[in-house]
């Protein structure tokens, strides 16, 4: 069979859970999408001829195809919204698409936070006027559709200093962070802010994009989106800019990613819309983090408690699950993060390196000294919500995996010549670098996928692989984990009723069902009182189904409360709603 046609079949074999996926929830409109997604994909393929591309183009199928399948493999494990933050984002999306207006100075704190992010306000009100769409198709599939432009973007801009085999398992390493595919899908303002950056990151490492004109006008309107797009997001770029500025000024070893001015204009948009449009409430947040870290450093620097727990387990001071597997999985972890962090030091050190190697040594150094700054200063990685920063940070660092990959190989064969001088004529013609980065990078991701834990059926900890047995976990933890990311049907149809029939009283809830489906589904904002300290005698009190057929809730400083803490003041009530699983009382 030609090697075009195993190609093809390989690729083929990777959409096909998706494409099924899709038409199953979504029927003739998922097919739809499906068939645009593909013929674009098929034209851009097309358009790549030299043998170079031919290469290039298959590892981009490949690449797209292996991220819609772990996007979509969340989104679509249920009909309803996954996750946390889409909830308070598709409540905005509800607000907009109703009143056919966006009103910039609605809310307060953290709604206003949301408000002000035109990705989750004006782009899906518009995407789904234009496309008949509803709200849940266009965060369940239209966005995971875009966001898996991302890794096929990296791997272009990785292509400009690494070959394609390291390029491609560049990208790998950052769809196999758990935060990818199970985390990010869950928040869209994320989605398109990374979509964004990315197309930023390659506008400016391409040289013949900054030198013309309409290359730099493209490259200021980008700049527009990602800052209207997501607060932190929009943060964190303007660091990695005014350090790259910064150091070039003072080292020819590195070259900016961008000029003085356009860095000047960036600052202006950033200040206008953080201090006009949102009234300074992202300022104040990042004021606020400021002065949480600083008194953190005075007060509580040897506190382990003050560092999240992730990095608690990474440094072995947080308790552990006993066993070989578990220790291999720490092992894995370990090893990635010291290969990244020892692949940057070969790669900062190495003295031929591109336009491009140069342009991206500053923004390398900027995200890992953000990162070992989380581990280091107090409350400095749970407010930088270190997760999701570690996923951001791959976008930059991912390369440098390879680079350490690249020099073990090196040191292990020379190592082996030394030690058995007749064996250098047993030298192979190509390098093992890329299987020990295989090796290395399948373990890490069949242990941080959740699948070792499927197979040898031990603590579940995903719900796509292994939500039933979350379910049946005697660890409440496990059951309020499936609810905390999956919203099952029977909460949803009480959130409506709630909502069609509420009259003007206030209702108390579980932390999940008030952050989730009553802020999504019921339309209530996430204000309000919460179980089981609610005790306003005229207001309704809504129980979920884990609350009812599983008897556990959480609340923000208990994990796990029981219901039977609520039993005494449940009796003073009347039950007017039951669907079988959600119980509403007034």
């Amino acid at each position: 069979m030609p090697d075009r046609y195993l190609r093809a079949l390989l690729v083929a074999f990777i959409l096909l859970p998706w494409i099924s996926g899709s038409a199953s929830y979504y029927g003739a409109r998922g097919v739809l999408l499906i068939a645009f997604l593909l013929v674009g994909l098929a034209v851009f393929v097309v358009a790549l001829r030299s043998e170079t591309a031919l290469t290039d183009r298959f590892f981009m199928g490949v690449i797209g195809s292996l991220a819609l399948s772990l996007l979509l493999s969340e989104t679509l494990i249920s009909q309803n919204l996954s996750g946390w933050d889409i909830h308070q984002e598709f409540y905005i999306f509800q607000q907009v698409l109703r009143s056919g207006v966006w009103h910039p100075e609605i809310g307060q704190g953290e709604l206003l936070r949301y408000n002000t992010a035109l990705s989750i306000s004006i782009m899906p009100a518009t995407l789904s006027l234009i496309s008949s769409l509803d709200g849940i198709g266009i965060f369940k599939i239209v966005y995971p559709a875009l966001f898996s432009i991302v890794p096929i973007v990296l791997y272009r801009i990785y292509r400009k200093f690494l070959d394609p085999q390291a390029a491609f398992l560049s990208v790998f390493l950052f769809m196999s962070y758990p935060g990818f595919y199970a985390e990010i899908t869950s928040i869209g303002k994320q989605e398109v802010a990374e979509l964004i950056l990315v197309l930023l990151l390659f506008g400016m490492l391409s040289k013949k994009i900054t030198d013309s004109r309409s290359g730099r006008v493209l490259i200021l309107f980008l700049t527009v989106g990602l800052v209207v797009a997501h607060y932190s997001m929009a943060y964190i770029y303007l660091l990695i800019l005014v350090s790259s500025v910064v150091v070039t000024h003072f080292s020819r070893r590195t070259e900016a990613l961008t000029t003085s001015a356009t860095l000047l204009l960036s600052s202006v948009v950033v200040l206008c819309w953080y201090a006009f449009v949102a009234r300074g409430a992202a300022l104040v947040d990042l004021a606020q983090f400021f002065s949480l870290v600083t008194n953190g450093v005075i007060l509580d620097f040897f506190n382990p408690a003050s560092r999240p727990p992730l990095v608690l387990q990474a440094s072995g001071l947080s308790a552990s699950t006993p066993g070989l597997l578990h220790s291999a999985y720490r092992f894995s972890q370990y090893l990635v993060i010291a290969c990244i962090v020892f692949g940057f030091f070969v790669f900062a050190f190495s003295k031929k390196k591109n336009r491009v190697e140069r342009m991206m040594l500053t923004p390398m150094a900027v995200v890992l000294s953000l990162l070992a700054a989380a581990a280091l200063l107090p409350y400095f990685g749970s407010s930088l919500n270190l997760t999701r920063f570690y996923h951001i940070a791959l976008i930059f660092v991912a390369p440098c995996f390879m680079y350490a990959v690249q020099r073990l190989d090196s040191g292990i064969r020379r190592l082996f010549w030394s030690l058995r001088p007749s064996a250098a004529s047993l030298r192979p013609r190509h390098s093992t670098r890329c299987l020990l980065a295989v090796m290395i990078l399948c373990s890490y991701f069949l242990f941080t996928s959740g699948w070792v834990w499927a197979v040898t059926a031990d603590v579940p900890i995903s719900g796509v692989l292994d939500g039933q047995r979350m379910l049946n976990s005697p660890d409440p933890l496990r059951k309020l984990a499936y609810f905390n990311a999956y919203t099952v049907s029977q909460d949803v149809a009480a959130a409506r009723w709630l909502r069609s029939h509420i009259q003007d009283r206030p209702v108390c809830a579980d932390l999940t069902a008030r952050y989730h489906v009553l802020n999504s589904y019921g339309e209530f904002p996430r204000q309000g009182p919460v179980l089981p300290y609610c005790d306003l005698p005229d207001s309704y009190v809504y129980l979920s189904v884990v609350n009812t057929l599983y008897g556990v809730g959480t609340t923000w400083d208990r994990p796990v409360w029981e219901i039977q803490d609520i039993s005494a003041a449940l009796a003073s009530k009347n039950r007017i709603c039951s669907n079988g699983g959600d119980v509403i009382y007034a």
